[in-house]
């Protein structure tokens, strides 16, 4: 069996027990909704991925355009981990899985039952959990007072001749799934942690998991050109906090088709007047 990873200078630690399974679970700062905003550090993180193309036979493929994983369910996706500065001995890499929607984000995301007693027998992570550390033993997962699920991983220091660092994950359910994500737009945070606990670095993107990974990057890339193309036939367009307002038109559209006209005065006959 997998002996998981065992972070010593973390002072609180739990055991799951699951149906004859132990795994040892890292206790994490509960906070009911994570934040999905990119913070480089100190340690300018960063994440790569590797350009797979659009193709039919792809089972992951990354979309610069749209900072969107495209990939297959329980397929294995290539995180590259990038930073200028050496982390400090002990840190650990954290990947979170959150709902992208401001109404759902405060939700847990957990993989759909179906999937849950499908398990893999050779799988010994938590059977609810939707990401998976793949190409490691010293793997752990984490469940927060909130019951929000994550997967950690020692951060490792990069071979001698390379300057990155790579993380591989699996996602476990599908974006359609009914009684799971629902198709509902998910996001993953990667940080960078002390092992203190302490924020390093934070990172995210967004995440589908489908069946035609190549196809349906090229249908949403073509999507949002054309969105965009849209938007540039518009001209004038003003935007306010995301808000497209088009142009108010002329006041007095009339007014700019007449001619100007002259009205001599007479200044005797104006001072009579008065």
């Amino acid at each position: 069996m997998v002996s998981f990873f065992q972070d010593p200078l973390r002072p609180i630690m739990t055991a799951v027990q699951e149906e004859g399974m132990s795994s040892t679970l890292a206790l994490v700062p509960t906070l009911a909704v994570p934040s999905t905003e990119d913070y480089p550090g100190q340690h300018a993180l960063k994440l790569e991925f590797p350009q797979n193309g659009t193709a039919k036979s792809v089972t992951c493929t990354y979309s610069p355009d749209l900072n969107k994983l495209f990939c297959q369910f329980a397929k294995t996706c290539s995180v590259i981990i990038r930073v200028q500065s050496a982390a400090p001995s002990g840190a650990v890499v954290r990947a979170v899985a959150v709902y992208k929607k401001s109404e759902h984000v405060a939700e847990v995301l957990r993989r759909c039952p179906h999937h849950e007693r499908s398990e893999h027998e050779d799988d010994f992570a938590p059977r609810n959990h939707l990401i998976r550390v793949q190409g490691t033993s010293q793997a752990y997962y984490s469940e927060d007072a909130n019951g929000r699920h994550s997967a950690c991983v020692p951060y490792e220091v990069p071979q001698v001749g390379s300057q990155c660092t790579v993380l591989l994950l699996s996602y476990m359910c599908n974006t359609v799934c009914v009684d799971g994500m629902n198709r509902q737009p998910i996001m993953t945070i990667i940080t960078l942690e002390s092992k203190e606990g302490l924020l390093l670095g934070r990172r995210c993107f967004e995440v589908r998991i489908c069946a035609c990974p190549g196809q349906n990057r090229r249908a949403e890339e073509e999507n949002l050109q054309k969105k965009e193309e849209k938007t540039k036939e518009g001209g004038g367009d003003l935007h306010v906090q995301g808000t497209v307002l088009p142009t108010c038109p002329s006041v007095f559209p009339l007014l700019d088709h007449i001619p100007d006209l002259c009205f001599p005065l007479r200044v005797g006959e104006g001072s009579q007047a008065l």
